[in-house]
């Protein structure tokens, strides 16, 4: 693109060098998930009342809105289930914003800054205290600032995204920019008093200008170095003292810009045209340091047990596959090259199936086996060998790997990977992946259309009632018989009938079942603007709802007894206890993506060593680094 306004006013000008990785992040007076209850500090003396806040980022930003005391601003993106709360002066994150069940579509800050409030896409206003992130009152009728479609296209084929020809024609865009075309951008501010419109000269430039909506004018240039990760803005926000500004750079690009802060000072004043000049006073990181870009497209889980936190499944050819100990903070695995990583119930035993390209030199497919402690890399067996596997399992004990490749199964140990067994399960009806894979190496798998169970080697049948539903009977299960299901366990066979109470059955419900069988994932139905309304966990004995989400999706642990929620909008993974719905704890990734920070209910935290660059102190509006004295009172001890 290459816009250049009719008119404008001079600007002496810093290079600038745009920052960090964009999103939202757990922090401050942090999100005890459900209940919006905010984490209680465990500082003393001087310490007393601050919060450890992680600073790490997550989903992109799409609006800024900036304080009109110009002290601190508001991050989010349309439909995000919170805001960050930033200070200008330091761009920390003092606290998120948050209420259950929130999807934002719209923000306001009152005139004497102290009150933040919030338009869910459902019309439900709510509002917070700034300067501590609890509720606020929301009576009053605050003037809320659309932010879904702040991004638009001068033509674009999809109606939603197209600027509206009043727009165009109210503030006389086409006069003033004659060049605009169909894929040309326009960003407006919340308030829409300002526009970005396109590139001043040409794109590798990377300036831009802030244009005046209602005075039809150029309010600020700005540039950003060549160097600067990220692409053209795609959200910003200008009170004619800061320009707060920021990208995404979406899909798989992980170099998108959290935000940039541009003070600005003009030389004249009380004279028209002003001299301004812009000065970068804010933003020097990507989303990734330059010594870790390689992990930067690498996803991140948690194990079965809920134990250790994981990092792999990046582009083939990433490095490494990691993992931490979410009860001391410590690496407790690497394994190189990357690839597809499974870990077995007890934690003894990591599996990484290499993500081979067609130019290395070895043809074969290799897995890498990490057994207590012991690491081997052996081939696959030929007969599993195929261009798209099916999904690998691995014993509760990890003594033994199996995979299904078309109508064969074959079992391995992970000792030397050697050939235990190999099946022909045939090729009628409907045939599950492997749904368990016993501590001896015999595989379970169900023939949805026949109602037989695959076990011992032999199909075997199994179903008594036409909508019953074969699951595997694990150590933690216990049969129940209640208003959903009403359990038959075949103990010989290691599998349960779960007669249903309900009428037919939908085909994911089997995974979507704890391991003891008490409790079932309800995913609901949408809103009408097409936000999830959440997750139920339900009891199937009297079918009453034990809690509900808002994240997804969610993850049953191995005992049955807890489960994972992973919200997208914190990059965060968040350990509940079923029974009571309390909060075990918040583990998120950090910067580096080396590692992990962990929040506890009561305010302690927990991370990997040796640093703690993500973590800062905050007590209202007052922030202190997160050093030696605070780590004493504020890390918690190790699990084990």
């Amino acid at each position: 693109m290459t816009i250049v306004g009719r008119s404008f006013v001079p600007l002496l000008m810093a290079v600038m060098v745009a920052g960090s990785s964009a999103g939202l992040a757990l922090a401050g007076e942090a999100k005890a998930a459900t209940s919006g209850v905010a984490v209680e500090s465990p500082g003393q003396g001087e310490l007393k009342g601050f919060v450890a806040t992680p600073q790490t980022e997550a989903g992109g930003n799409r609006a800024f809105l900036l304080a009109p005391n110009s002290s601190w601003f508001l991050s989010t993106s349309p439909g995000a289930s919170g805001a960050r709360l930033i200070d200008i002066n330091s761009g920390i994150t003092l606290r998120f914003l948050t209420s259950p069940g929130l999807r934002i579509a719209a923000l306001s800050i009152s005139p004497d800054s102290k009150t933040v409030f919030a338009r869910d896409d459902d019309g439900h206003v709510v509002a917070w205290n700034a300067a501590t992130g609890r509720p606020a009152a929301s009576e009053l009728q605050p003037d809320l600032h659309e932010i879904a479609r702040l991004s638009l296209s001068y033509e674009s084929n999809d109606p939603e995204n197209r600027a509206p020809p009043e727009l165009l024609s109210r503030y006389h865009l086409q006069s003033h920019f004659p060049e605009l075309k169909q894929s040309n951008e326009i960003m407006l501010n919340p308030t829409q008093e300002y526009a970005i419109v396109g590139y001043v000269g040409d794109a590798d430039w990377k300036t831009f200008q802030v244009w005046d909506l209602k005075k039809e004018r150029t309010a600020v240039f700005f540039r950003l170095a060549n160097d600067a990760c990220g692409g053209a803005p795609s959200a910003f926000d200008y009170d004619g003292k800061h320009l707060v500004f920021g990208n995404s750079g979406g899909g798989c690009d992980p170099n998108h810009i959290d935000f940039t802060v541009f003070e600005i000072s003009y030389s004249r004043p009380d004279t028209e045209p002003r001299t301004a000049k812009a000065t970068q006073s804010l933003g020097i990181k990507c989303s990734f340091p330059p010594d870790s870009g390689e992990v930067a497209s690498q996803d991140f889980a948690i194990s079965p047990s809920g134990n250790l936190m994981m990092r792999g499944g990046g582009m083939p050819g990433s490095p490494e596959w990691a993992a931490w100990d979410l009860r001391n903070g410590k690496q407790f695995a690497s394994i190189r090259p990357d690839g597809y990583g499974i870990v077995s119930d007890d934690d003894s035993t990591i599996v990484v199936l290499h993500d081979l390209q067609p130019d290395d030199p070895s043809p074969s497919q290799l897995m890498t086996v990490r057994r207590r402690g012991k690491k081997a890399t052996f081939e696959i067996p030929r007969s599993m060998q195929a261009q798209n596997w099916r999904p690998v399992i691995l014993s509760p004990n990890g003594q033994w790997i199996a995979s299904m490749v078309g109508g064969k199964v074959a079992v391995w140990s992970s000792d030397d990977g050697k050939i235990l067994k190999e099946y022909d399960v045939g090729d009628r009806g409907r045939i599950t992946d492997i749904l368990r894979l016993s501590n001896t190496g015999d595989p379970l798998l169900i023939n949805e259309d026949e109602g037989t169970a695959f076990v011992k080697g032999t199909w075997q049948p199994v179903r008594s009632v036409e909508n019953g539903l074969i699951v595997p009977l694990t150590p933690y299960f216990h049969a129940e018989c209640g208003v959903i299901f009403c359990d038959r366990v075949v103990a010989d066979l290691g599998v349960v009938e779960r007669k249903s109470l309900q009428g037919p059955l939908h085909a994911d419900v089997r995974q979507n079942l704890s391991a003891d069988g008490r409790f079932m994932i309800v995913r609901l139905d949408y809103t009408a603007s097409g936000a999830s309304r959440g997750t139920n966990i339900t009891d199937i004995v009297d079918g009453h709802v034990v809690m509900h989400l808002d994240e997804f999706p969610i993850q049953f642990l191995s005992d049955g007894a807890h489960i994972i929620a992973r919200d997208a909008d914190f990059g965060s993974f968040v350990k509940y206890e079923i029974a009571t719905g309390k909060r075990v704890w918040t583990a998120i990734p950090n910067w580096r993506r080396n590692g992990f920070h962990m929040i506890l209910p009561d305010g302690h935290v927990r991370y990997t060593p040796p640093r703690a660059d993500d973590l800062r102190l905050v007590r209202g509006f007052d922030i202190r680094p997160f050093d030696a004295a605070a780590a004493k009172q504020f890390v918690a001890p190790s699990d084990r």
